[in-house]
This record gives structure tokens, C-alpha cells and sequence, in this order.
């Protein structure tokens, strides 16, 4: 299996299907240690937002990440979400978390 290198993730809205993805998966990027950078989009005219969870260990082990921003409320954060992120400098979360 080939590795893939990943450095920046945006979560934007799925044109094809107007909608955008409500949920990210546990351990969706889980070691992803060329991670440096995370972009939510949010709709202003709609107050839609890119996703409405972050599940348990998302982003765990990637020591690259340097920056996170979600400028909106982002509703559920899972457990050690950013677990072992030796590089995260940069955390904004807007709004109210549960």
C-alpha cells in the first residue's frame, strides 16, 4: 500500500451533494504526522458549518499540527482529540463545546 502525505485538510461543502460532511470519525487522521494545518469552512449567508463533531482521537499523533481553527460552535469534541499534537501552537474553538 502506498503512503499518502498530507499537510493541510480543509472541510468544505460537497458541491454535488449541498451538504457538508456532519461528522469526523474516530482516529480519522490518527498519526497523521505531516498534518500541519486544519480549515473548517462555515457558510455565513446559511450559518452552515463543515461538521458538527470531532470524534474521539481525530487528530491524535499528529505531531505536525501547528494550527486549528473552528470559527463556529463546534458542537461535540471526543476524547483526546488532539492526544500526543506536540506541535499544536494554535487552538481556537468558537462557540460552546460539549
Amino acid at each position: 500500500m502506498a503512503k499518502v502525505k498530507v499537510n493541510d485538510v480543509e472541510l468544505a461543502l460537497n458541491t454535488a451533494t449541498n451538504q457538508y460532511r456532519k461528522k469526523i470519525d474516530k482516529y480519522a487522521f490518527f498519526q497523521c504526522s505531516s498534518l500541519t494545518d486544519v480549515v473548517f469552512e462555515y457558510d455565513e449567508d446559511t450559518g452552515e458549518m463543515a461538521t458538527d463533531e470531532i470524534g474521539e482521537g481525530a487528530f491524535f499523533g499528529c505531531t505536525s499540527l501547528i494550527s486549528f481553527s473552528v470559527p463556529y460552535e463546534a458542537g461535540k469534541l471526543g476524547d483526546y482529540v488532539f492526544g500526543s499534537c506536540s506541535s499544536l501552537r494554535n487552538l481556537s474553538l468558537g462557540g460552546a463545546i460539549t
